[in-house]
């Protein structure tokens, strides 16, 4: 439940693009920077498709009851609407990142700047550490005491 609650307050509160500036000024490969941005917002996309599917299916009279066998009929008429959409998405975005050119050698440039203070980097800091540490306590295991 923390890493859940951990990953939706980091999905809220960090900038996507800030998040891929800052991870190629600090030499992360390309790829990994968009795929990493892809996640985090394809996921609301998604489910913004598949509410519009599930919408235009029941203006064309689609009626989905309570009963089990009738919502896995309607799930699966959903499902390969939306599974042939995101496999056209993901040849759209293979085609976005060949024509910017991802897989060529050679250094990158941004146009996007990202502030990094003394104190970011400090808090930074502080954070790894508490973390080593909270998982060293938690894996080894105290002393009995006496």
């Amino acid at each position: 439940a923390a890493v859940v609650l951990s990953l939706l307050v980091f999905s809220f509160s960090v900038s996507v693009p800030d998040l891929v500036a800052a991870l190629s000024a600090r030499g992360v490969q390309g790829r990994f920077a968009f795929v990493l941005a892809s996640t985090l917002t394809l996921l609301p996309a998604i489910a913004t498709r598949a509410e519009r599917i599930r919408q235009a299916q029941e203006s064309r009279g689609l009626v989905v009851s309570r009963n089990l066998f009738s919502r896995a009929a309607a799930f699966r008429l959903q499902a390969v609407p939306l599974v042939l959409s995101l496999v056209e998405d993901a040849a759209t975005r293979a085609t976005a990142l060949e024509s910017r050119g991802f897989s060529a050698a050679g250094p990158r440039t941004s146009y996007r700047e990202v502030a990094d203070s003394g104190a970011q980097r400090i808090l930074r800091t502080v954070l790894v550490l508490s973390a080593v540490a909270a998982a060293v306590l938690r894996v080894v295991p105290a002393g009995d005491g006496g």
